[in-house]
């Protein structure tokens, strides 16, 4: 299960690539008017509840990210610090405002939803990644002492 874990990672990583790119090619595929609503939403200055809840989801996506590379090292803190910044993404989104999406990028985010539930499922519910985390903690501890 955890290589399971860990190609879905992979995968959720790739996907937010695919995403970000996909979001510069296909802002020029919306509407007119909708392209227009997004020039005139750029130039209006956020309010200071949006830029904190832009700062707080700043630090969350960061301390998400952190925690899936932590999880491709099958470290043991990384559980816990994905499952909590991915639960806290939600209500601090709350905050920041309306934001348009072609279908393609929305189907990706989607996709990527997708897995981010299958992530967590297998966290929350599978206890073999803790099990092999602190057996991979123990196992160079282990070579650490046997070093000296």
């Amino acid at each position: 299960m955890v290589d399971t874990i860990r190609n879905l990672v992979k995968l959720e990583l790739a996907l937010i690539a695919i995403i970000i790119v996909s979001m510069f090619f296909t802002e020029a595929l919306l509407p007119i008017e909708l392209q227009e609503y997004i020039a005139m939403d750029a130039e209006v200055a956020p309010t200071t509840m949006q830029l904190i809840a832009l700062f707080v989801l700043l630090i969350v996506a960061l301390v998400n990210l952190v925690s899936m590379i932590g999880l491709l090292a099958i470290k043991v803190w990384a559980r816990k610090a994905y499952i909590y910044s991915t639960i806290l993404v939600f209500p601090v989104s709350l905050f920041i405002g309306p934001h348009i999406d072609h279908a393609i990028d929305y189907t990706l985010d989607q996709v990527s939803v997708l897995i981010l539930g299958m992530i967590l499922s297998l966290l929350i519910y599978g206890g073999s990644y803790q099990e092999a985390a602190l057996n991979k903690a123990l196992k160079n501890d282990a070579d650490k002492a046997g070093a000296f």
